[in-house]
């Protein structure tokens, strides 16, 4: 129902790839042809057109053809470094396969701080929500990841450096680098909804917690303990969805990065 110059300008080269840039607008992922193979369009008006592909159709759009890159940044729970004064995580094996038996069985004793994990705001803010309350849609969407140096973040940092057009940001820094209250303060007012770094923890160890009761009070979601070595600067997908543990005041969490590959529902 529209002229064929409105739709180019929609859809402006039948074989445009999306590049990685493009997770968070709807537009930019309606921007190639190849999302419509599968869609029996021809017979369309431009608003169905639009509104089968982005309500009814999964998007998959690759880069450059190449195979979709994921990333894993989860530390391995029974080695990754302990918080100090955390238990160290022990698996205990309770059955194995012998001729009394035809499984294995293990037990997991750990900190739910242990390895890569989840804070919720009942880790610091009494009667908070657990993290089985905390909305799963934090931890899965278009994300950033920036290395920073060693050293204290402090909200001028943030002000002056840090991107204000993402959801999502995983801060690397081998550990090294922490967050100070006036910078959680910043990324609160930025909008952020989900924070992650590589240290064990997302503030210094003499620390009073501020930092953390700064985030979570603005329902930013904190992810402690990636392993962010082969993630460069750049903008990916994030999957880190916490294990549900009703009541708990944190989780451990599988982290994973996606490049290369876009895919996106609109459904609701």
């Amino acid at each position: 129902d529209r002229p064929d110059e409105e739709i180019d300008k929609l859809f402006p080269t039948k074989d445009s790839n999306l590049s990685t840039s493009n997770f968070s607008t709807l537009n930019q992922i309606t921007q190639s042809y190849s999302a419509f193979n599968t869609v029996n369009w021809s017979n369309m008006t431009y608003d169905q057109l639009v509104d089968s592909v982005t309500k009814d159709y999964i998007i998959y759009a690759k880069k450059g053809g190449e195979n979709m890159k994921i990333i894993d940044i989860s530390n391995d729970l029974l080695t990754a470094e302990v918080y100090e004064g955390d238990p160290v995580p022990e698996l205990k094996q309770v059955r194995e396969i012998s001729p009394d038996s035809y499984y294995n069985l293990s037990v997991l004793d750990a900190c739910l701080h242990n390895g890569t994990h989840v804070d919720a705001p009942l880790h610091f803010i009494p009667d908070a929500e657990p993290v089985d309350k905390i909305p799963i849609e934090k931890f899965i969407g278009p994300c950033k990841v920036i290395e920073v140096s060693e050293g204290i973040i402090t909200g001028r940092l943030v002000e002056e450096y840090f991107p204000r057009d993402c959801k999502r940001l995983l801060i690397k820094s081998k550990g090294k680098a922490f967050v100070h209250y006036t910078a959680a303060e910043v990324m609160a007012h930025f909008g952020y909804e989900l924070i992650g770094t590589d240290g064990v923890s997302i503030e210094t160890p003499d620390s009073d917690g501020s930092t953390h009761r700064a985030l979570l009070n603005a329902e930013i979601a904190i992810l402690e303990g990636l392993n962010l070595e082969e993630a460069k600067n750049g903008e990916y997908f994030l999957i880190a969805p916490p294990i549900k543990i009703s009541g708990a005041e944190a989780s451990f969490a599988r982290a994973v990065l996606i490049s290369d590959y876009i895919f996106w529902s609109s459904k609701n």
